[in-house]
């Protein structure tokens, strides 16, 4: 998985620790990383497990923003199968809602 954190604004954020988790109870295969970004580190970086079955692909991710202003802001954690993490302190904590379709029966009059 590649992290990537172009998109930060190192004016607005002190720091962002970014924790990485793979399970694949199957192969009895466990791992975690936690990775840590600032303005003086703030090259993508990637993370490579090594998958025993290649249809378990799924990763999860948490990521913490520490903001210029001293607040935190958490996004997930998060279950993916993309293979890159793109950094965006302005994500929201939700993804947008799937439309909701309104069935309406005919009245009779």
């Amino acid at each position: 998985m590649q992290i990537v954190p172009e998109l930060v604004d190192w004016t607005q954020v002190r720091l962002i620790r970014v924790s990485l988790g793979y399970t694949d109870t199957d192969n009895n295969v466990q791992q975690s990383k936690d990775l840590i970004f600032s303005a003086a580190n703030k090259a993508s970086t990637t993370w490579k497990v090594e998958l025993k079955n290649k249809q378990h692909d799924q990763f999860t991710y948490e990521v913490t923003y520490y903001l210029a202003s001293g607040l935190q802001k958490t996004i997930g954690p998060k279950t993916t199968k993309d293979r890159a993490l793109i950094l965006d302190p302005t994500e929201t904590h939700e993804t947008a809602p799937a439309p909701v379709h309104f069935g309406f029966a005919a009245m009779a009059s």
